[in-house]
């Protein structure tokens, strides 16, 4: 299955050519804002000195662990007299 760039119609360079086509004729041409409703964008600035304005959340104290004493070493196994 592959792709014909024949079966896709350039929807960019139709408008382009009519827009093009309305200044030669002397008609007024405006641009309309794409309708993308809000933005997700976010002012990192403003969000950063919103932090910097709140109060620091109390951290939980933490018990320092204990250490556990080290299991003592076996002596080393005698060798053997050959």
């Amino acid at each position: 299955m592959s792709a014909d760039p024949a079966d896709f119609e350039d929807q960019y360079e139709k408008r382009l050519r009519a827009v093009i086509q309305a200044k030669v004729d002397g008609a007024s041409v405006s641009f309309d804002e794409p309708a993308g409703g809000e933005s997700n964008v976010i002012d990192l600035m403003a969000a950063l000195k919103q932090s910097l304005a709140a109060p620091a959340p109390a951290r939980p104290t933490q018990a320092k662990p204990t250490l556990a004493k080290p299991e003592q070493a076996k002596p080393a196994a005698k060798k053997r007299k050959k």
